[in-house]
């Protein structure tokens, strides 16, 4: 006896474009956690909480202090930045002659 050929074909297709969509959106996922949240840096202090909390509310003097702390630090980088900034032409114009004076000895 001949075997009849079947008239139905399977398409699986769509499934196989649904799983890969599935696994690329969980890819993502997973990357997208992971470059979010980052592990917590050595060295750096636990904050502390005193246990003469009224309420709901915590004492934040030492988060204060941290702020004027990094207050001072980023003053500091501006005026370094700004001294940089005035030198920046006088470096300029010595590059300048520098550039000259080699095309005149070659």
């Amino acid at each position: 006896m001949a075997r009849r050929k079947s008239c139905v074909e399977w398409n699986f297709n769509g499934l196989t474009d649904s799983i890969t969509n599935l696994t690329g959106s969980l890819i993502l996922l997973v990357v997208l956690v992971f470059a979010v949240t980052k592990p917590r840096e050595a060295g750096l202090p636990e904050p502390s909480i005193s246990d003469t909390t009224v309420g709901a509310e915590t004492p934040i003097g030492a988060l204060l202090n941290q702020i004027h702390s990094l207050k001072a630090d980023v003053e500091h980088v501006d005026q370094q930045m700004q001294q940089i900034e005035a030198r920046l032409p006088d470096i300029t114009a010595e590059v300048e002659m520098l550039e000259k004076n080699i095309k005149q000895s070659n």
